[in-house]
């Protein structure tokens, strides 16, 4: 029943997070804090959980803590919702913001049904996402030290004119004509393959326009 329903919500941070919630029966809602360790939210939640006369219900604002603290909390018998937070109601003028306050001010959002939540994807489908963002921060990076050696190079008086730059000609030439170059200058072919630690064998080569 709706009247037995206890409602959390977490304004979350890196380290630790501040919690307002809502026992059904009382009138003023409960602030806590929790540090953002494993360890840490299960008390938290097995606390709230023994004291709830009914189910319980969390939300947060999608942002540092991904969906592993959702993951973390249903895993210990409650209801998770991730909100997006541009989506989220704000009031006109209102300046003044602590921690305390967005996560009252979102926790009574929460029980008029106001926030819209997200949809959560499993692990390997969170996995996959970030393999994705990972490639694509890859070859912006790639991209950007191109642009600066390029440009390091010009300044030192080496213009490539036989086609586009960082193909396999380009920096075969760059290696042919290395004892030319100043000695501030780097072998440029050097950045054309990066292997990430931690990401099974990921190249990033030259990116391709």
């Amino acid at each position: 029943m709706e009247n037995t329903i206890t409602y959390i919500a977490m304004d979350t941070h890196k380290k630790e997070h501040k919690i307002a919630l809502h026992y059904p029966g009382q009138e003023e809602s409960v602030s806590l804090m929790a540090k953002n360790t494993s360890s840490e939210i299960s008390k938290m939640v097995k606390r709230i959980l023994r004291k709830a006369p009914g189910e319980v219900r969390f939300c947060y604002e999608a942002g540092v803590c991904g969906f592993n603290l959702k993951r973390k909390i249903e895993s210990l018998g409650c209801k998770c919702a991730v909100i997006a937070p541009s989506l989220t109601p704000t009031k006109p003028g209102e300046r003044i913001k602590t921690d305390r306050r967005d996560a009252v001010r979102l926790l009574m959002m929460f029980k008029a049904g106001l926030l819209t939540e997200i949809h959560a994807p499993d692990p390997q489908q969170e996995a996959a996402r970030e393999l994705t963002r990972l490639r694509q921060t890859a070859k912006e990076n790639l991209m950007r030290i191109h642009h600066q050696l390029t440009k390091f190079l010009t300044r030192h008086g080496y213009i490539y004119m036989k086609g586009r730059h960082w193909t396999q000609n380009h920096r075969a030439e760059i290696s042919r004509r290395r004892a030319q170059l100043p000695k501030q200058a780097i072998n440029a072919s050097d950045v054309c393959c990066w292997r990430y630690p931690g990401i099974t064998d990921i190249r990033v080569m030259s990116v391709r326009r």
